[in-house]
């Protein structure tokens, strides 16, 4: 297996009121070869090989979320989580509901 260097800068920031807002944007870097390569193995089994998809050379990676604390013992909270290339994009978004008891 090859590994490729890089590096992430970025900033978060948090304001921690009743509604609790959550903030980050980064980004990423790939130096030297990002081109996806494939490992095959064989054995008594079948023969099967595992490839990848090439590492973006740049991308930006973007975080935002809050929490809403709207009881002493109750928050309600959603965040969202994306990775932003020229040719490839991940994002995901999650929900929370949190009772302290």
């Amino acid at each position: 297996m090859e590994e490729v260097p890089g590096g992430v800068s970025g900033s978060r920031r948090n304001e921690d009121i009743a509604l609790d807002l959550m903030k980050f944007v980064a980004m990423t870097t790939g130096y030297g070869r990002t081109t996806s390569s494939g490992v095959g193995f064989q054995g008594t089994g079948a023969a099967f090989s595992v490839a990848g998809i090439p590492i973006a050379r740049d991308a930006a990676l973007v975080e935002g979320g809050f929490d809403w604390r709207f009881a002493p013992q109750a928050k309600l909270g959603a965040f969202y989580q994306g990775e932003l290339a020229a040719h490839a994009q991940t994002h995901a978004v999650k929900g929370a509901f949190t009772w302290d008891f």
